[in-house]
């Protein structure tokens, strides 16, 4: 019994800081760009190919944040990539606290920053919960990813209207706020632990090792490039990857241009768009219960599904939005942002265990936030969002993603 409150407690720990995670990560990831534009920018008189050169380099430096999560990984475990990405994120913010006087150096230093932070604290918390959790993971996984669905859905409108109304459109109290944030997150990682067999425990709190599981715990990389199911998982999951993310990116174009180039739909697709980010927050916990259920590739298969029928929903979509329209792409909006953060890393788990994830994570996980970032090049080259052929494209991805998810087997814990 005393053991069992013992591993509730780090449990709970576990998952919060987690969630802490999760929610400074999403804030992270868009922080520079909404404060410089809103409020920095027009004090400063930056023009806006000033903010946008930067801006166009985050999701690549978020694949090489994720880069150096996962090497901190394998080498030091979860929470040396947590430490990592909070001690980015707090000279990020710094910076960025900084740049309000109108320097321009400190707000790339913040630009670069954050997004390689970001990836740091986001690996660190889900590889917390892939090593306390197996029976859970999928819950647990969820309930961490609330952090980030809930700025998503009511966080970035909300601290422009803070800085505006209560700071007077100055945002460095809140950037340094936000570094004592991520500071106060790296402490509470040190409290807890990597694994629960660092305290004499197991996962889910049993009193034996998870059934199944191997003592092999890394992986040389020449091994995991030379074995197929890794192979297999980084085209099935960063096809998976890419398709969510080209959808969310081009959005907006696809609906500017089904309406003549005007921003019509746009504007009327909001409040749809916001119903789409509340009811991501569910959607998150209910596909980590899924995984925990039926397997985590069949929450893969879902969100394969799911996928498709939001790209079909883009290429066939007509020129005026109604009621039935705007809830499909709340409801497709729901499962990308909050399913795909949950079901993919749950697959790469399941399919390697705990003790060989981090290995093959070191090409898995860059490689994901990789084919994710290479959306954004390809969308041009197919027609910026306003051609079909993107959507035609993105179905494909899924379609791929869907096949070969039938021959990742979960072969681990």
């Amino acid at each position: 019994m005393l053991q069992s409150r013992k591993y509730n407690l780090y449990a709970l720990g576990t998952v919060l800081v987690c969630l802490g995670c999760m929610g400074l990560a999403a804030a992270l990831d868009s922080a520079a760009r909404l404060l410089a534009a809103q409020f920095a920018a027009p004090a400063a008189g930056w023009t806006e190919d000033m903010l946008r050169r930067p801006a166009a380099a985050a999701d690549w430096l978020t694949a090489a944040g994720a880069l150096l999560g996962a090497l901190l990984l394998y080498k030091g475990g979860p929470r040396a990539s947590l430490a990592a990405g909070a001690a980015l994120g707090a000279v990020g913010c710094m910076a960025l606290a900084a740049c309000h006087s109108g320097a321009y150096i400190l707000y790339l230093i913040g630009e670069y920053l954050l997004p390689v932070g970001a990836a740091g604290l986001r690996l660190g918390g889900f590889a917390l919960c892939m090593n306390w959790f197996v029976r859970l993971r999928g819950r647990a996984m969820g309930a961490a990813a609330l952090g980030g669905t809930v700025y998503l859905a009511l966080g970035a409108g909300a601290i422009g209207q803070f800085i505006a109304t209560r700071l007077s459109g100055v945002f460095t109290p809140l950037a340094g706020g936000a570094a004592a944030a991520l500071g106060l997150l790296a402490l509470a990682a040190c409290l807890l632990r990597d694994e629960p067999e660092d305290i004499g425990m197991y996962p889910d709190g049993a009193g034996t090792p998870p059934a199944g599981e191997t003592e092999e715990e890394l992986i040389p990389l020449g091994k995991a490039l030379s074995q197929p199911r890794l192979w297999l998982a980084l085209v099935c999951l960063g096809a998976l990857a890419a398709a969510a993310a080209g959808w969310t990116a081009f959005l907006a174009p696809r609906l500017m241009a089904r309406h003549g180039g005007g921003d019509a739909l746009v504007v009327q697709a909001g409040p749809w768009l916001a119903l789409g980010a509340i009811l991501a927050l569910p959607a998150g916990y209910l596909f980590g219960w899924l995984c925990d259920s039926l397997g985590a590739m069949n929450g893969v298969r879902v969100l394969a599904l799911g996928e498709m029928a939001a790209a079909a929903l883009l290429w066939a979509f007509p020129k005026e939005l109604g009621a039935s329209e705007g809830i499909l792409i709340a409801l497709c909006e729901a499962l990308l942002i909050g399913g795909g953060p949950v079901a993919l890393p749950c697959a790469m788990a399941q399919v390697y265990g705990r003790r060989q994830v981090f290995s093959a994570g070191r090409v898995l996980f860059p490689a994901l936030y990789l084919a994710a970032a290479l959306m954004g090049p390809v969308g041009a080259l197919l027609g910026g969002g306003a051609r079909a052929r993107l959507y035609i494209v993105l179905l494909a991805l899924a379609g791929v993603g869907f096949l070969l998810s039938f021959f990742l087997r979960p072969e681990k814990k």
